[in-house]
Protein backbone atom coordinates (compact mmCIF):
# COMPACT_ATOMS: atom_id res chain seq x y z
CA UNK A 1 0.00 0.00 0.00
CA UNK A 2 1.72 3.53 -0.72
CA UNK A 3 0.95 6.36 1.20
CA UNK A 4 -1.26 9.27 -0.39
CA UNK A 5 -1.58 12.87 0.78
CA UNK A 6 -5.49 13.79 1.56
CA UNK A 7 -7.38 16.58 2.35
CA UNK A 8 -9.70 17.06 4.95
CA UNK A 9 -12.91 18.94 5.42
CA UNK A 10 -13.45 21.44 7.66
CA UNK A 11 -16.88 21.93 9.51
CA UNK A 12 -18.10 25.40 10.07
CA UNK A 13 -20.12 24.72 12.86
CA UNK A 14 -21.35 28.12 14.76
CA UNK A 15 -19.41 27.10 17.96
CA UNK A 16 -15.87 26.68 16.30
CA UNK A 17 -12.79 28.70 16.68
CA UNK A 18 -11.54 30.99 14.18
CA UNK A 19 -7.59 30.48 14.68
CA UNK A 20 -6.75 27.04 16.23
CA UNK A 21 -7.41 25.09 12.86
CA UNK A 22 -6.44 27.68 10.44
CA UNK A 23 -3.14 28.18 12.56
CA UNK A 24 -2.83 24.40 12.37
CA UNK A 25 -2.95 24.32 9.01
CA UNK A 26 -0.95 27.59 8.50
CA UNK A 27 -3.31 29.40 7.14
CA UNK A 28 -4.20 33.01 7.49
CA UNK A 29 -5.46 33.72 10.97
CA UNK A 30 -8.30 34.69 11.61
CA UNK A 31 -10.21 32.15 9.29
CA UNK A 32 -13.22 33.87 7.23
CA UNK A 33 -16.01 31.70 9.69
CA UNK A 34 -15.85 29.40 12.43
CA UNK A 35 -14.01 26.33 12.28
CA UNK A 36 -15.23 23.81 14.43
CA UNK A 37 -13.76 20.21 13.27
CA UNK A 38 -11.35 19.20 10.85
CA UNK A 39 -12.52 15.56 9.37
CA UNK A 40 -9.76 12.83 8.75
CA UNK A 41 -11.88 9.82 7.24
CA UNK A 42 -14.65 8.31 4.88
CA UNK A 43 -18.01 9.23 6.69
CA UNK A 44 -20.29 9.88 3.96
CA UNK A 45 -21.05 13.44 5.07
CA UNK A 46 -17.98 14.91 4.56
CA UNK A 47 -15.53 12.53 3.38
CA UNK A 48 -11.65 13.33 2.99
CA UNK A 49 -10.20 13.33 -0.59
CA UNK A 50 -7.10 11.19 -1.54
CA UNK A 51 -4.24 12.99 -3.91
CA UNK A 52 -3.45 11.98 -6.86
CA UNK A 53 0.28 12.74 -6.08
CA UNK A 54 3.49 11.55 -4.83
CA UNK A 55 2.93 11.06 -0.75
CA UNK A 56 6.51 13.01 -0.61
CA UNK A 57 5.67 15.97 -1.75
CA UNK A 58 6.33 19.06 1.04
CA UNK A 59 3.96 21.52 -0.11
CA UNK A 60 0.27 21.35 0.76
CA UNK A 61 -1.98 20.48 -2.27
CA UNK A 62 -3.94 22.88 -3.74
CA UNK A 63 -7.70 21.68 -4.59
CA UNK A 64 -7.59 23.66 -7.55
CA UNK A 65 -4.61 22.02 -9.14
CA UNK A 66 -4.71 18.16 -8.36
CA UNK A 67 -7.07 15.70 -8.75
CA UNK A 68 -8.65 14.35 -5.96
CA UNK A 69 -11.07 11.72 -5.09
CA UNK A 70 -12.83 11.56 -2.69
CA UNK A 71 -12.09 8.85 0.10
CA UNK A 72 -15.19 6.76 0.64
CA UNK A 73 -15.34 6.08 -2.89
CA UNK A 74 -11.68 4.62 -3.11
CA UNK A 75 -12.51 2.42 -0.37
CA UNK A 76 -15.92 1.36 -2.01
CA UNK A 77 -14.16 0.32 -5.43
CA UNK A 78 -10.90 -0.96 -4.13
CA UNK A 79 -11.12 -1.39 -0.27
CA UNK A 80 -8.37 -4.38 0.08
CA UNK A 81 -6.05 -1.36 -1.56
CA UNK A 82 -7.67 1.72 -0.01
CA UNK A 83 -7.52 -0.37 3.71
CA UNK A 84 -5.36 -2.93 3.37
CA UNK A 85 -6.44 -6.20 3.47
CA UNK A 86 -6.41 -6.69 7.03
CA UNK A 87 -8.50 -3.81 7.97
CA UNK A 88 -11.18 -4.37 5.03
CA UNK A 89 -11.38 -8.00 5.60
CA UNK A 90 -12.10 -7.14 9.45
CA UNK A 91 -14.38 -4.34 8.98
CA UNK A 92 -16.58 -5.38 5.82
CA UNK A 93 -14.57 -3.41 3.88
CA UNK A 94 -15.33 0.38 6.19
CA UNK A 95 -12.91 2.13 7.34
CA UNK A 96 -13.52 1.60 11.30
CA UNK A 97 -13.19 5.06 12.91
CA UNK A 98 -13.54 9.18 12.42
CA UNK A 99 -10.75 10.94 13.59
CA UNK A 100 -11.89 15.05 14.44
CA UNK A 101 -9.67 17.68 15.14
CA UNK A 102 -11.67 19.54 17.89
CA UNK A 103 -11.69 23.57 18.17
CA UNK A 104 -14.29 24.71 20.30
CA UNK A 105 -14.43 28.71 21.49
CA UNK A 106 -17.92 28.69 22.62
CA UNK A 107 -19.48 25.55 24.51
CA UNK A 108 -21.08 22.77 22.51
CA UNK A 109 -24.96 21.52 22.31
CA UNK A 110 -25.72 18.88 24.57
CA UNK A 111 -25.07 15.07 23.43
CA UNK A 112 -25.98 11.73 23.82
CA UNK A 113 -24.41 9.04 22.03
CA UNK A 114 -26.50 5.85 21.44
CA UNK A 115 -25.20 2.22 21.65
CA UNK A 116 -24.37 -0.10 18.84
CA UNK A 117 -28.11 -1.25 18.54
CA UNK A 118 -30.06 2.35 19.01
CA UNK A 119 -27.89 3.88 16.03
CA UNK A 120 -28.70 1.03 13.78
CA UNK A 121 -32.37 1.07 14.38
CA UNK A 122 -32.62 5.04 14.83
CA UNK A 123 -31.01 5.23 10.67
CA UNK A 124 -32.85 2.60 9.24
CA UNK A 125 -36.18 3.82 10.90
CA UNK A 126 -34.80 7.40 9.32
CA UNK A 127 -33.57 6.02 6.16
CA UNK A 128 -37.30 4.09 6.03
CA UNK A 129 -39.08 7.40 6.80
CA UNK A 130 -37.33 9.35 3.91
CA UNK A 131 -35.62 11.92 6.05
CA UNK A 132 -32.84 13.52 4.31
CA UNK A 133 -29.52 13.01 5.66
CA UNK A 134 -28.78 16.65 6.17
CA UNK A 135 -32.28 17.86 7.44
CA UNK A 136 -32.13 19.85 10.84
CA UNK A 137 -34.25 16.89 12.67
CA UNK A 138 -32.32 13.88 11.28
CA UNK A 139 -30.80 12.37 14.73
CA UNK A 140 -29.16 9.52 12.94
CA UNK A 141 -26.45 10.23 10.05
CA UNK A 142 -25.21 6.63 10.05
CA UNK A 143 -25.89 2.84 11.66
CA UNK A 144 -22.62 3.53 13.53
CA UNK A 145 -22.71 3.98 17.31
CA UNK A 146 -20.06 6.61 18.93
CA UNK A 147 -17.88 5.91 21.45
CA UNK A 148 -15.12 8.43 21.79
CA UNK A 149 -12.07 9.24 22.87
CA UNK A 150 -10.40 12.81 23.15
CA UNK A 151 -6.60 13.73 23.73
CA UNK A 152 -6.72 17.61 24.44
CA UNK A 153 -4.00 19.11 23.19
CA UNK A 154 -4.72 22.54 24.88
CA UNK A 155 -6.36 22.75 28.09
CA UNK A 156 -9.63 21.65 27.06
CA UNK A 157 -12.90 21.76 29.36
CA UNK A 158 -15.91 19.35 29.01
CA UNK A 159 -19.21 17.98 30.19
CA UNK A 160 -19.46 14.16 30.14
CA UNK A 161 -21.13 11.92 32.43
CA UNK A 162 -23.56 12.34 35.37
CA UNK A 163 -22.00 13.76 38.45
CA UNK A 164 -22.57 11.34 41.66
CA UNK A 165 -26.24 11.82 42.94
CA UNK A 166 -25.35 12.42 46.15
CA UNK A 167 -23.02 15.31 44.94
CA UNK A 168 -25.78 16.71 42.92
CA UNK A 169 -27.82 17.14 45.87
CA UNK A 170 -25.08 18.61 48.38
CA UNK A 171 -24.70 21.30 45.46
CA UNK A 172 -27.98 21.88 44.73
CA UNK A 173 -28.62 22.36 48.61
CA UNK A 174 -25.85 24.96 48.82
CA UNK A 175 -27.26 26.73 45.26
CA UNK A 176 -30.89 27.16 47.70
CA UNK A 177 -32.76 27.55 44.50
CA UNK A 178 -36.48 27.01 45.26
CA UNK A 179 -37.37 26.11 41.86
CA UNK A 180 -34.78 23.09 42.33
CA UNK A 181 -36.42 21.87 45.84
CA UNK A 182 -38.83 19.47 43.42
CA UNK A 183 -35.83 17.83 42.17
CA UNK A 184 -33.87 17.72 45.44
CA UNK A 185 -36.25 15.37 46.66
CA UNK A 186 -36.55 13.65 43.74
CA UNK A 187 -32.78 12.87 43.93
CA UNK A 188 -33.22 11.78 47.34
CA UNK A 189 -36.18 9.06 47.20
CA UNK A 190 -35.71 7.64 44.00
CA UNK A 191 -33.01 5.13 42.42
CA UNK A 192 -30.53 7.21 41.39
CA UNK A 193 -31.01 5.87 37.53
CA UNK A 194 -34.88 6.69 37.74
CA UNK A 195 -34.38 10.12 39.17
CA UNK A 196 -31.61 11.29 37.04
CA UNK A 197 -33.07 10.17 33.81
CA UNK A 198 -36.47 12.11 34.87
CA UNK A 199 -34.70 15.17 36.57
CA UNK A 200 -32.79 15.70 33.42
CA UNK A 201 -36.13 15.12 30.81
CA UNK A 202 -38.08 17.16 33.02
CA UNK A 203 -35.12 20.11 33.05
CA UNK A 204 -34.52 19.95 29.02
CA UNK A 205 -37.72 20.23 28.38
CA UNK A 206 -38.27 23.36 30.05
CA UNK A 207 -38.99 26.89 28.04
CA UNK A 208 -35.91 28.85 28.47
CA UNK A 209 -38.24 31.49 30.60
CA UNK A 210 -38.42 28.77 33.13
CA UNK A 211 -35.35 27.71 33.35
CA UNK A 212 -34.52 31.36 34.59
CA UNK A 213 -36.18 30.27 38.09
CA UNK A 214 -33.37 27.10 38.07
CA UNK A 215 -30.38 29.48 38.05
CA UNK A 216 -28.81 30.51 41.34
CA UNK A 217 -29.28 34.73 41.52
CA UNK A 218 -26.27 35.12 43.72
CA UNK A 219 -23.28 34.20 41.45
CA UNK A 220 -21.36 33.84 44.84
CA UNK A 221 -22.89 30.79 45.83
CA UNK A 222 -20.87 28.71 42.62
CA UNK A 223 -17.60 30.71 43.89
CA UNK A 224 -16.24 27.48 45.72
CA UNK A 225 -16.84 25.48 42.52
CA UNK A 226 -14.47 27.08 40.38
CA UNK A 227 -14.89 24.90 37.15
CA UNK A 228 -18.72 24.99 37.73
CA UNK A 229 -18.57 28.61 38.14
CA UNK A 230 -16.66 29.49 35.18
CA UNK A 231 -18.73 27.24 32.97
CA UNK A 232 -21.81 28.75 34.34
CA UNK A 233 -20.54 32.28 32.88
CA UNK A 234 -19.11 30.47 29.66
CA UNK A 235 -22.86 28.92 29.62
CA UNK A 236 -25.25 31.80 30.22
CA UNK A 237 -28.42 32.11 27.89
CA UNK A 238 -27.73 28.47 26.76
CA UNK A 239 -31.05 25.83 26.66
CA UNK A 240 -28.70 23.45 28.79
CA UNK A 241 -27.18 25.68 31.08
CA UNK A 242 -29.28 24.58 33.85
CA UNK A 243 -27.77 20.79 33.40
CA UNK A 244 -24.70 22.12 34.47
CA UNK A 245 -25.91 21.21 38.00
CA UNK A 246 -25.91 17.47 37.04
CA UNK A 247 -23.22 16.97 34.80
CA UNK A 248 -19.52 15.77 35.55
CA UNK A 249 -17.19 18.67 34.55
CA UNK A 250 -13.43 17.58 33.29
CA UNK A 251 -10.65 19.31 32.54
CA UNK A 252 -8.04 17.88 30.90
CA UNK A 253 -4.45 18.75 28.86
CA UNK A 254 -2.39 15.83 26.90
CA UNK A 255 -4.50 13.51 28.47
CA UNK A 256 -7.13 10.69 27.29
CA UNK A 257 -10.74 11.03 28.40
CA UNK A 258 -14.08 10.10 27.54
CA UNK A 259 -16.32 12.23 25.87
CA UNK A 260 -19.68 12.09 25.29
CA UNK A 261 -21.79 15.01 26.19
CA UNK A 262 -20.41 18.10 25.49
CA UNK A 263 -17.15 19.82 24.81
CA UNK A 264 -16.72 23.37 26.25
CA UNK A 265 -13.56 25.39 25.01
CA UNK A 266 -9.99 24.03 23.95
CA UNK A 267 -8.17 22.27 20.79
CA UNK A 268 -8.51 18.36 21.08
CA UNK A 269 -7.72 14.98 18.65
CA UNK A 270 -11.14 13.38 19.19
CA UNK A 271 -11.29 9.66 17.99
Amino acid sequence: MNPKLMVNPVRPYAWGSRDFIAALQQRPVPAHEPEAELWLGAHPAAPSSIVNAPADRREAPSTSTVDLRALDRCIAESPADTLGADVAARFAGELPFLMKILAAAQPLSLQAHPDRAQARQGFEAEEAAGTPLGAPGRSYKDRRHKPELLVALTPFVALCGFRPVAATRRLLAELAVDALLPYQRLLASEPPAVALGTVFRSLLGLPRAEQQAHRPRAHGRLRPHARLHLLFRRHLGQPGQVALWYLESQSARGQVADVGVSGDAGLGKEL
